[in-house]
């Protein structure tokens, strides 16, 4: 997207999109042709409209910001019972159809870039929930210590364009991200990256087979014997190794690496056997490259070695090209932030499964939305050489505070009020990661 373009008023759009589900309503009721029937305060458009606008308040705040005439509000509990008729996946539905209407995209050398990347949310305390995570310790008065409930996230996200572009919540992070991958429209003219955790024969051959190309960040230990045994020095070499499931006799007689898979789920395994995932045929041979590059640890400063595997054609991505290609999935990382902190993915106002996953989906869609916003300002650059951006954090509020339904002012009023929260970039700045505990924010504790 470039600046030196007209503004666009990315509330219209949002707008247009809400109608147009709104308009097939029925597909996403829990009671077709029943619900959202009869004339009331807060029909289907208006409560998108209201839950796509939430932050991290309390309910009540929400609906008071939400709608100033008071002849105009209603109950938290007559939203609640209005939002229980919404099915989850009318959110999913208007991220894809935000994500379509996304035509000048950035990409590289004609490839749209996706990082792969799970988190965690912290959403509040519910044995019911189908995330709920039991606590054996036994405390001293002989109960049972509180559990907690965790929704893991798997995202794919474009990393030049800062826009989240799928989603689903499979615990298993490697078949999360095979859905994730799968579903990709344009796979030809796509490069996903993903870090450690995802590497695996099973990974490299689905990247191999989907149609694009992807980056796997590779361990140096514990890890492929070839690549083990690359020598330490930059290298970019392609490797072929023969897979098989069938016996380990087998594999010894005509040359396999042996997989282990479970094909007995009823056997008794021995506690050191470690089973992998293999979703292909029982003989495979699995192609890739693989590239050896020296950076500097953010953690410690040190030099350390980094391995990518790899199906990119080595003439148009040299070894620099996947040096800079590497940093990029940093980006994910930061999104993340950005979606707890500063769009309050992290503040639900509900414990029940299927209000969490409507209000996630709906802080992705206003990430997608604030961050188009935030493309069309300009970079300031002071005569000092110093780089000025947009603070993301104020792009957020102040986006929601026009797109409330009682504003009207035109889209340069608030590209003006953008434009007057800037902070300097500070490139090279190297912060230890502090890793502590956490829960989620509950409901008597919200800012007034």
């Amino acid at each position: 997207m470039g600046t030196d373009r007209l503004q666009p008023d990315i509330r219209e759009l949002l707008n247009a999109v809400i109608s147009d589900v709104s308009g097939h309503i029925t597909e996403y009721c829990e009671h077709p042709g029943r619900d959202f029937t009869r004339t009331r305060k807060l029909p289907a458009n208006i409560l998108m409209h209201l839950m796509l606008n939430m932050a991290g308040n309390s309910l009540n705040k929400e609906l008071y910001d939400h709608f100033p005439d008071k002849k105009q509000r209603m109950s938290a509990s007559a939203y609640e019972q209005q939002r229980d008729k919404l099915k989850p996946e009318v959110f999913k539905t208007m991220l894809s159809l935000l994500n379509s209407s996304f035509v000048d995209a950035k990409t590289m050398k004609e490839l749209r870039v996706y990082g792969i990347d799970g988190s965690d949310f912290c959403t509040p305390l519910n044995k019911d929930s189908e995330w709920y995570i039991p606590n054996h310790y036994i405390r001293k008065d002989g109960q049972e210590a509180k559990g907690t409930c965790l929704l893991h996230g798997n995202f794919l996200y474009d990393l030049l364009n800062k826009q989240y572009i799928d989603v689903n919540e499979n615990r298993d992070e490697r078949e999360g991200a095979i859905s994730l991958i799968d579903g990709i429209s344009d796979a030809e003219h796509s490069l996903v990256i993903m870090d450690r955790g995802y590497s695996g024969f099973n990974m490299i051959e689905h990247g191999n087979r989907y149609g694009g190309y992807y980056i796997i960040r590779h361990p140096l230990t514990n890890t492929i014997k070839e690549i083990n045994e690359l020598p330490d020095k930059p290298c970019d070499k392609d490797i072929e190794i023969k897979v098989s499931t069938k016996s380990y006799q087998y594999c010894q007689l005509y040359g396999y690496r042996k997989i282990n898979v479970c094909k007995n789920k009823k056997a008794d395994y021995s506690d050191n056997t470690v089973m992998s995932q293999w979703d292909f045929e029982e003989k495979c041979i699995v192609k890739f490259r693989v590239v050896k590059f020296k950076i500097n640890d953010p953690d410690t400063g040190k030099q350390v070695w980094e391995v990518l595997v790899t199906n990119l054609p080595r003439d148009k991505f040299d070894l620099k090209a996947m040096k800079c290609i590497y940093w990029l999935r940093w980006n994910i990382e930061t999104s993340f932030k950005e979606l707890k902190y500063a769009l309050g993915a992290i503040n639900f106002h509900s414990k029940k499964d299927k209000f969490i996953l409507q209000e996630l989906y709906a802080h992705l869609i206003m990430f997608n939305a604030t961050a188009r916003v935030a493309a069309y300002i300009p970079i300031e650059y002071s005569d000092k050489g110093y780089v000025y951006a947009v603070d993301f954090k104020m792009i957020v509020y102040i986006f929601r505070k026009y797109f409330r339904p009682f504003s009207k002012d035109p889209p340069e009023n608030m590209y003006a009020d953008m434009t007057q929260y800037r902070h300097m970039l500070k490139n090279g700045k190297h912060n230890i990661r502090l890793l502590k505990p956490k829960s989620a924010v509950y409901f008597t504790y919200r800012v007034a």
